[in-house]
C-alpha cells in the first residue's frame, strides 16, 4: 500500500504478507482520510471496490492494468522495498496525474484564509469551486455546555446555519450506513474465510491420508520389488542348473546309447586330476561306478584320490605318468589305474569308450594282481614280526644264561 498526499507528495509505504482488509483500513484510518482509492489492474479488484465503498473515496482504475516497464519508470526515484509497494507507489501517482491539473487550478484560484485540502475534497467530490468556497465559508456554531442540545429549538444557534448542519449529519449518517454495511460484508467474509479453512483443513487431511497411503503402496512396491529381484536372481541360478542338468541328462543319454548299442563302456574325461575337475564333473554327470581319464594326471595326491573312492570309481585311465603317493594311495583304496597306452579307447557319438569285455579283464586282472602283492605284503610282514621276535627272545635268553 502506498499513500500521497493531494500535493502528490509520498507519506507512507507499506506491505505484508499477512495483510487483511481490515489491517488496510486500519493503517489508511491512522494515516489520514482517503480521498481516492486507486489501483494498478483492471478490471478492479473486488477489494479495491470494498475499500472505496467504505470511505466514500473516489474509485482511479486504469483503462488497462499498467505495464511493468511504466510502474518501474514511475517509480523508479521513489524508495520501496519490493514489487506490492512498487505496483502501490505506480496506481497512487497514476491517480494523481489524472488530478493534478484540476489540483493545481484549485491552487491559483482559491481564495485565502480557506484550507485547500479542504476545498480540493469538496471539488473532487464534484462541488463547484463557488459553492465549496461558500460551504467552507459558513460560520460553525459555538458549544459551550457539554449536553447535547436539540437544533430546532436551540434559540443561539443561526437559524441559516441549519441547513448546512443537516447536510453534515446526513452525510455522516451515510458514511456511519456504508461502514455498518462493510462491517456486514467483513462478517460475511470471515464467515467464508472460516469454511475455507474447514474445507482446506479437510483437504490436507485428506491429501495427508492419500499421501500416507502412497507412502505405504511405495514401501508395498519397494518390498515386492525386492522379492521380484531375488526370485529373478534364483530363476537365473535355477535356468543355469537347468542347463547343466539338460546337458548332463544329454551326454548320459549319448553315454547309454553307447553302452546299449555296442559291448562299450563309456569314459568320463577330465583334463586334470584334482579335487575340483573330480567334483565338477560328479556335480554335472555323476561318477559313481564310472571309467575316468585323466588327461594330465600329474597333479594327482592323496586327497583327489580319496574324493575318488567317495564317489566310488571303478577305474581310471592315465595319459601320463602317476606320482608314487598317488599310485600307493589308489593301490589302497582298490581303485585300478590304467596307461592308456595298455588300453584301446574308441572314439564314438563325440565320446570316449572302451570295449568293456576288454576293460572288465584288465580289471579283474589289476584286482588279482593287488590281491597276491596284498598278500605277500602282508606274509612279509608277517615274517619280519616273526624274524624280530626271535631275534628278541634270543637275546633275552643269551642274557639271562650268563653268569
Amino acid at each position: 500500500m502506498a499513500v500521497l498526499d493531494l500535493k502528490g507528495n509520498v507519506i507512507k509505504t507499506v506491505s505484508s504478507r499477512s495483510f487483511s482488509n481490515s489491517d488496510i483500513i486500519e493503517v489508511m484510518v491512522e494515516t489520514g482520510r482517503p480521498i481516492i482509492v486507486a489501483t494498478d489492474k483492471y478490471p478492479t479488484p473486488g477489494t479495491v471496490e470494498k475499500i472505496k465503498r467504505a470511505f466514500n473515496a473516489i474509485l482511479h482504475a486504469p483503462s488497462t492494468s499498467l505495464s511493468i516497464e511504466q510502474k518501474i519508470k514511475d517509480t523508479r526515484d521513489i524508495e520501496h522495498s519490493n514489487d506490492h509497494e512498487r505496483d502501490a507507489l505506480a496506481a497512487a501517482l497514476d491517480a494523481y496525474r489524472s488530478h493534478k491539473n484540476k489540483l493545481m487550478q484549485i491552487e491559483r484560484k482559491a481564495p485565502e484564509g480557506i484550507d485547500l485540502d479542504e476545498i480540493k475534497v469538496l471539488i473532487l467530490k464534484g462541488h463547484s469551486l463557488e459553492s465549496a468556497i461558500a460551504l467552507l465559508k459558513k460560520p460553525f456554531a459555538s458549544v459551550e455546555d457539554t449536553e447535547m442540545v436539540d437544533a430546532a429549538h436551540d434559540e443561539t444557534l443561526p437559524r441559516q446555519d441549519v441547513p448546512f448542519y443537516r447536510m453534515i449529519i446526513k452525510r455522516q449518517d451515510e458514511q456511519i450506513t456504508r461502514l455498518v454495511s462493510y462491517v456486514k460484508e467483513l462478517k460475511q467474509t470471515i464467515v467464508e474465510d472460516q469454511q475455507n479453512i474447514v474445507r482446506l483443513t479437510d483437504k490436507i487431511d485428506f491429501l495427508k491420508s492419500k499421501e500416507a497411503k502412497r507412502l505405504k503402496m511405495s514401501k508395498e512396491i519397494a518390498l515386492r520389488n525386492k522379492e521380484i529381484k531375488r526370485l529373478s536372481e534364483e530363476f537365473g541360478k535355477n535356468k543355469k542348473i537347468n542347463k547343466d542338468l539338460q546337458r548332463r541328462i544329454k551326454t548320459l543319454k549319448r553315454m547309454n546309447s553307447v553302452e546299449a548299442e555296442e559291448p562299450l563302456k563309456a569314459i568320463q574325461v577330465l583334463k586334470s586330476f584334482n579335487k575340483d575337475s573330480i567334483q565338477l564333473s560328479d556335480e554335472q554327470y555323476g561318477l559313481y561306478n564310472s571309467i575316468v581319464f585323466f588327461e594330465d594326471a600329474s597333479g594327482g595326491g592323496i586327497a583327489a584320490v580319496d574324493m575318488l573312492a567317495e564317489k566310488k570309481v571303478k577305474a581310471i585311465i592315465v595319459k601320463n605318468e602317476l606320482s608314487h603317493t598317488a599310485q600307493r594311495r589308489l593301490f589302497e583304496a582298490e581303485i585300478p589305474a590304467f596307461s592308456v597306452d595298455d588300453l584301446r579307447l574308441k572314439a564314438t557319438s563325440g565320446m570316449m569308450a572302451i570295449d568293456r569285455d576288454a576293460l572288465d579283464k584288465k580289471i579283474e586282472d589289476w584286482h588279482k594282481k593287488t590281491s597276491e602283492i596284498k598278500r605277500r605284503e602282508r606274509t612279509e610282514w608277517l615274517e619280519s614280526m616273526v624274524e624280530t621276535y626271535k631275534t628278541k627272545r634270543s637275546g633275552y635268553i643269551q642274557k639271562k644264561s650268563m653268569p
